[in-house]
């Protein structure tokens, strides 16, 4: 997706993508994260829907959708030029969040799938 460099604040403007920009052009190139994210979740949508007839306990679904979401927004948030950074580290906000629910909704669907098969 080409953006006019007028269109674009300065600030947005990073070293690196900065870079990237050839010379005697007037544009940036940038992933149309957006559509990527959008078309996605759509995609999990339907997963989870077809999914829903072989849940095992109550809130597994819900748990599944963290799951994906934050897999979805991790890898996502890698291809975007405009993070939010962490501190002054090279960890993107939005990675370490997201990171943080995948890593939460796989420790639970452990936790209920091990104690819904203790019960039965």
């Amino acid at each position: 997706m080409r953006l006019p460099i007028e269109a674009v604040r300065a600030s947005d403007i990073t070293p690196d993508l900065a870079a990237h920009i050839t010379e005697g052009t007037n544009y940036i190139q940038v992933h149309p994260t957006f559509f990527y994210e959008s078309a996605l979740n759509l995609l999990l949508l339907i997963i989870l829907l077809i999914y829903r007839k072989h849940k095992k306990f109550d809130g597994e679904l819900a748990l599944c959708y963290f799951l994906g979401y934050g897999l979805i927004r991790f890898v996502l948030e890698g291809v975007r030029t405009d993070r939010l950074m962490l501190f002054n580290t090279n960890i993107a906000v939005s990675q370490a969040l997201s990171a943080l629910m995948v890593i939460f909704a796989l420790v639970m669907l452990i936790i209920m799938h091990i104690r819904t098969r203790q019960k039965a």
